[in-house]
C-alpha cells in the first residue's frame, strides 16, 4: 500500500459510498496480486492471478433505489497498470470514459500529473444482477514523495457528497471527509482498546490487505459535484490540510468551466 496515501465524529461524517470502492481499487492496485474487498463490514482478502482487479462496496449496509431497482453493491475494476502516462486529451477521455473531465497537467502548490487509470462500475441490485454501469478516471498528481489522488466520474446511479460542508463558492459546495481504518490479517486478534475504539466510532477495523500486523490509514478527501460530473480529492496518509485541498478542488471545478 502506497505510504504517503475520516474520523467519524458524532455528527455522522461519513467517507462516501463510491470512494470507499474506488479507494479498496487504489488498494488493491498498488498490491497487484490480490483482490480487495471493501464493505461497511469486516471482510476477508481473497487472492487473485490475474492483472485486473475487482473491489466491492455495500452501500451503506443497504440498499438505494435507481430506476425503481435497489442497488445494494458497487463493483469497480481497472488495470494493475497505469492506462494513461501522461495527461490525455478531452477526446481521449470522452472515448475512454464517455465524459470530459477536468484535465489539469499540474497544480499551483506543485502536484503534478503523474498518472491515471480508468475506473470500470457496475451497481447490482440484490440479486447480483447489473443495473447500471459507468466509468471513472482517476488521476494522481506528485509532488516529491507525497501524492493526492482525483477521481471524477459521470453516469452513477446517485452521487451523495457526504461530510462536513467546508465551502461553499460560485453555487458549488464542497464537503470534506476523514476517516480513520485500521487494516490488519486474518489471523489478528482485536484487544479491547480496537473494540473500545471501533464502538465509539473512532476507529473502523478491516480485514486484508495486509498479511501481518496492522496497517492504519488516515483518509482525507473532498468531495463534490459541478455540471453532471462527480469529483473525489484524497489522500490517504498525506500532509495536505483542508485549506490546500479546497484550494486544489477550486482549481479543478474552473478547469472544467
Amino acid at each position: 500500500m502506497r505510504k504517503n496515501d475520516y474520523i467519524k465524529t458524532m455528527r455522522a461524517m461519513h467517507m462516501p459510498d463510491d470512494m470507499r470502492a474506488r479507494i479498496a481499487q487504489r488498494m488493491a492496485q498498488e498490491n497487484e496480486h490480490k483482490e480487495v474487498s471493501i464493505s461497511m463490514f469486516k471482510h476477508k482478502k481473497k487472492r487473485m492471478a490475474a492483472t485486473v482487479i475487482a473491489a466491492t462496496v455495500v452501500v451503506g449496509g443497504s440498499a438505494f433505489a435507481f430506476g425503481g431497482t435497489a442497488i445494494s453493491q458497487i463493483i469497480a475494476t481497472c488495470s494493475a497498470s497505469a492506462d494513461y502516462t501522461s495527461l490525455p486529451s478531452a477526446q481521449q477521455c470522452q472515448r475512454d470514459a464517455g465524459f470530459t473531465p477536468a484535465l489539469l497537467q499540474s497544480f499551483d502548490n506543485g502536484f503534478a500529473f503523474k498518472d491515471g487509470v480508468i475506473v470500470h462500475n457496475q451497481e447490482q441490485n440484490e440479486d447480483g444482477q447489473t443495473v447500471n454501469k459507468y466509468a471513472s478516471l482517476e488521476f494522481d498528481y506528485q509532488k516529491g514523495d507525497e501524492t493526492v489522488s482525483l477521481m471524477q466520474d459521470s453516469g452513477a446511479a446517485q452521487e451523495k457528497e457526504t461530510g462536513r460542508c467546508a465551502a461553499q463558492k460560485d453555487g458549488v459546495s464542497y464537503y470534506e471527509t476523514t476517516k480513520t481504518e485500521k487494516y490488519v490479517s486474518d489471523s489478528y486478534q482485536m484487544t479491547e482498546q480496537d473494540r473500545k475504539e471501533e464502538a465509539s466510532g473512532q476507529v473502523e477495523f478491516n480485514v486484508g490487505p495486509s498479511d501481518n500486523g496492522v496497517e492504519t490509514v488516515q483518509y482525507h478527501g473532498i468531495n463534490w459535484t459541478a455540471g453532471d460530473v462527480h469529483y473525489s480529492l484524497y489522500q490517504m496518509n498525506g500532509s495536505l490540510t483542508t485549506a490546500q485541498m479546497l484550494e486544489m478542488a477550486q482549481q479543478i471545478t474552473a478547469a472544467a468551466d
